[in-house]
């Protein structure tokens, strides 16, 4: 191998390179290349010589030979016009811009750190500071950016050639070796789906198990690999989960895919266009909505305060509050003071809207429980009964048709989650929190935002200025006091103009043309009964507030009925007694008493709370109880029940000691080394040996005897025990 001349420049061979191209193409900082050639120069493959252009220096000639990164390129820009074609069927044309431009600071970089004296990082200051000024804000760049672009730029493939300017292409890795490759086909396609593995993404994510979007993607990868190893085209999955949560959030169908993973129920519901309802259709009087809701203020209920609930029952048409209970729970009893008061002092409807909620969907005001309906909603399904054209069931099913069955009220249950089915009744509910922000000293907030700074003072009367008290608990509203302002409050909607209405709401209920009206004292009945209920030896039981009363042990005129089923009527605000009438010819049959005495006046909130307090008192109880300590009565009974734990803790333990213990068990033995085991100490005094035998001569074992009595030809021997020697 001929080595540079040191005189000219000319004379140097094509296969040597000066230190500062060594440096550059290496990535090498100058301290790393000088040692590099001076390894490379005990080899033979390095030496000094003039610097390149004749400029009359001296410096480091390396051979090409030393790196594979250092071979000789020959027509370099035809090969760098083939990678650029290349790259432009792989990338977008913005992103292989982009990585140009970065290839090209980057190599200006690297030319300043090898034509200056100043180390690299003042350098890239420098290139940075230029690139900036020269490409915009947009242009990302810093030192450590450069850095790693040109550690990116450098990496050998697998051929040896280095990656160039495909490495630096924005959100590309490279071909991988591991697991977790590219699943691609045989074309130079990084980054594409293929139909085929598309439509195997979509067959795991569009199905009842609901596969996160990582499991299938996983799954994707690795089948597209297995198709790619056996040889089948057309199969290619980036393997970037991020790639794939970013595609997919920009060609899915969210519809779609819910009614898939979800089914069609949650999808009608969240996805199923409504048709606008023109109320103003409807006539006045014939459809009512009902709904609960919490009140965002605080008044005193007996001994303690409480967020009351507000029941509502709106005529759609005309938009007035036509019933509403105010009490401390939502409950049935509620729903039933709320309807009372709509259809004795309105109109009873011809149908009615509630919730899917356990207490509007009761037997008492439908007349069947959700599993009666079930089943009679599949028995009218597959033909079992069916309905005549006035559409009552021909089959006599039911006897106790509900509170909205006897008043032949169409009842229509409102979509389940669906908050704007009741849009009507909800915006009256807003309607009435904005009132109660005004009216309420004790206003708390539809949310921690809205919630006043001063509400538990004025709740509990703490702040207190020079000894005289700034927020008086008096303030705080009893429910009684609470239920007239909520009627002002109504009262003052009924004469407010309407925006969607142009009126009042009280005065589109004047207009209406007809309307349903029951005899007050019938009314009165019927929305007392509580249901049908089997007579027993006790009379008849049944569900008052939270917990049961039984009426009737001592009425005679239950006697003849025992088996049989009456229709209960209870008055809310008197539950001490209840009336019994004929399930079939709906007739008095006499007043029933309650079981136990229950004081007059006693209404069924009262009796709902002091239930929910006994129910507390006896958890209190029974958690006492359990933490308690166990009496005894007589020592005796303590000393025999100490005596029983202890035999049997110590029985627990192997302890036991007792000797029927010892009978039941044998102990083990463990052997103890003493350490001179096979050592065998010698006697100071010599025993004598046992005198000899007379009969040691003699051999047994050959020796025969016979009986004198018997033959020798007989084989029968003599026992040996009854040998006499």
């Amino acid at each position: 191998m001929a080595l540079p001349a040191r005189t000219t420049s000319s004379a140097i061979p094509a296969d040597w390179l000066p230190l500062s191209d060594v440096a550059a193409r290496l990535g090498l900082s100058e301290r790393s290349a000088q040692r590099l050639a001076l390894e490379s120069a005990a080899k033979g493959r390095a030496r000094k010589g003039p610097l390149p252009g004749g400029s009359g220096g001296v410096t480091w000639w390396l051979s090409r030979s030393i790196d594979p990164r250092l071979a000789r390129v020959i027509d370099r820009d035809t090969r760098d016009e083939q990678d650029r074609v290349m790259l432009s069927e792989r990338f977008p044309a913005h992103l292989l811009d982009r990585a140009y431009r970065k290839a090209r600071w980057m190599h200006r970089w690297r030319e300043l750190v090898a034509d200056s004296t100043s180390s690299s990082k003042v350098a890239a200051t420098r290139i940075v500071s230029e690139a900036r000024a020269a490409e915009g804000p947009a242009f990302k760049i810093s030192v450590r950016s450069l850095e790693l672009w040109w550690s990116a730029y450098q990496t050998p493939r697998d051929d040896g050639r280095i990656r160039g300017v495909e490495a630096l292409v924005d959100r590309y890795t490279g071909p991988s070796s591991s697991s977790s490759a590219i699943a691609c086909c045989p074309l130079p396609v990084a980054c594409t789906r293929s139909p085929e593995a598309i439509d195997y993404f979509y067959s795991l994510y569009h199905t009842t198990l609901k596969l996160s979007v990582a499991q299938c993607h996983e799954a994707t990868v690795r089948h597209a690999e297995q198709n790619r190893l056996a040889g089948q085209e057309g199969w290619s999955w980036p393997a970037s989960y991020s790639s794939t949560r970013r595609w997919l959030a920009e060609t899915d169908d969210l519809s779609t895919s819910c009614l898939m993973r979800e089914g069609g129920s949650y999808w009608s519901r969240r996805y199923m266009r409504y048709a606008h309802m023109d109320y103003s259709r409807l006539p006045v009087g014939g459809l009512y909505m009902a709904d609960h809701t919490r009140c965002d203020f605080w008044c005193w209920w007996g001994r303690r305060q409480l967020r009351p609930w507000l029941t509502a029952v709106m005529d759609i048409r005309s938009r007035c509050v036509v019933g509403w209970h105010l009490g401390p729970e939502a409950h049935q009893d509620a729903i039933l003071s709320a309807l009372r008061t709509a259809f004795r002092d309105w109109a009873v409807p011809r149908e009615l809207k509630i919730d899917n909620g356990a207490d509007f969907a009761s037997k008492l005001i439908t007349g069947l429980t959700k599993v009666e309906r079930r089943s009679l909603d599949r028995k009218v399904a597959e033909g079992e009964i069916r309905y005549r054209e006035d559409n009552v069931l021909c089959d006599d099913v039911l006897r106790w048709g509900g509170i909205t069955g006897e008043l032949g009220i169409d009842l229509k249950f409102a979509l389940p989650f669906c908050p704007w089915a009741k849009g009507p009744v909800e915006r009256w509910f807003g309607t009435f929190h904005a009132y109660s922000k005004a009216l309420f000293a004790t206003y708390c907030g539809r949310g921690s935002a809205d919630k006043p700074e001063a509400v538990d003072e004025v709740r509990f009367g703490r702040r207190v200025k020079r000894g005289v008290r700034i927020f008086d608990p008096a303030l705080v509203p009893t429910m009684d006091q609470a239920r007239e302002t909520v009627r002002e409050i109504v009262l003052r909607y009924h004469h407010r103009r309407h925006r969607s209405l142009d009126a009042s709401p009280l005065a589109v209920w004047h207009t209406a043309q007809s309307l349903r009206r029951a005899d007050d004292k019938a009314l009165a009945t019927l929305m007392s009964i509580r249901g049908a209920y089997k007579v027993h030896a006790n009379g008849v039981t049944l569900r008052v507030g939270a917990g049961t009363v039984s009426y009737g042990a001592k009425a005679a005129c239950l006697k003849k009925l025992r088996g049989r089923e009456v229709l209960v009527s209870l008055d809310q605000a008197e539950i001490g007694h209840v009336w019994a009438l004929d399930a079939k010819t709906r007739r008095i049959i006499g007043r029933l008493d309650a079981n136990e005495y229950i004081e007059p006046g006693v209404d069924v909130d009262h009796a709902r709370e002091a239930t929910a307090q006994v129910k507390r008192e006896q958890a209190q109880i029974a958690k006492a109880r359990r933490s308690q300590v166990k009496r005894t009565r007589t020592a005796n009974e303590r000393m025999n029940r100490d005596h029983r734990e202890r035999v049997a803790e110590l029985r627990a333990t192997g302890t036991d000691t007792s000797a029927s213990c010892l009978r039941a068990s044998v102990p083990s033995c463990l052997p103890v080394r003493t350490g001179f085991e096979g050592v065998s100490i010698p006697a100071s005094v010599e025993v004598a040996p046992p005198p000899k035998s007379r009969y040691d001569d003699v051999d047994f074992a050959s020796l025969r005897l016979t009986d004198p009595g018997v033959s020798e030809d007989d084989d029968e021997d003599v026992a040996f025990s009854e040998l006499r020697l």
